[in-house]
């Protein structure tokens, strides 16, 4: 009864609260077969963990390319090849020097290398060389790369040193003067024909000839 000290014939009024919500639990959903953290794909081969790619072969980290052979750590190096038939091709193998030997008498000395010139495109030995001096047309067949392989003659001053250089076609079809210089020595290449001028005697053709002064 609400009222206290004697009161009667009260009516009763009873008002209620709106009901306390749930307690919230541990289990996110009501039904734990909709807990997305247990089941994230209803088809398991739909998992991206599990299959990255529908075609196994199209899996970058399997196949780097689609056909080996562009596969660039496959790929050899490319080498050395030839021939050097002209002054252009010759330019970027051949070496020489002048050396005084005595009062107004030079040594002129001339060879090719590959070691130091990057750009020598030659593989193996040049057909042959030749020089002007002391035995006109001297001729070495299988011009090997390497000082060891030089070709010197001696010329008083003034005077120029011929050499000549046959690789592969010749340098027949070579037109104008190419010049080198090393140090201070220069050297100058030109086709100069197969006739007077010519340094390699006994029919050979087509040599470069090198002039060095």
């Amino acid at each position: 009864y609400p009222c206290e000290g004697g009161n009667t014939g009260a009516c009763a009024w009873e008002i209620h609260t709106p009901d306390c919500p749930p307690e919230e639990t541990d289990d996110p959903t009501a039904d734990p077969t909709n807990d997305p953290t247990t089941d994230p794909t209803a088809d398991p081969t739909n998992d991206p963990t599990n299959d990255p790619t529908a075609d196994p072969t199209a899996d970058p980290t399997n196949d780097p390319t689609a056909d080996p052979t562009s596969d660039p750590v496959s790929e050899p190096a490319p080498g050395p090849g030839g021939p050097v038939n002209d002054c252009d091709d010759q330019d970027k193998c051949v070496e020489f020097d002048i050396t005084k030997v005595s009062e107004g008498s030079y040594e002129v000395c001339f060879w090719w290398a590959r070691d130091g010139n990057p750009e020598c495109g030659k593989d193996g030995s040049i057909s042959h060389v030749c020089e002007n001096g002391p035995d006109p047309g001297t001729k070495i067949e299988g011009w090997g790369d390497g000082e060891a392989d030089e070709r010197c003659v001696i010329r008083k001053c003034g005077e120029t040193a011929l050499f000549g250089v046959k690789d592969g076609t010749g340098c027949s079809s070579y037109s104008g003067t190419l010049s080198k210089t090393i140090g201070t020595v220069e050297g100058k290449c030109s086709y100069q024909g197969d006739e007077d001028k010519y340094p390699c005697e006994g029919g050979n053709t087509g040599a470069c000839a090198w002039e060095i002064h």
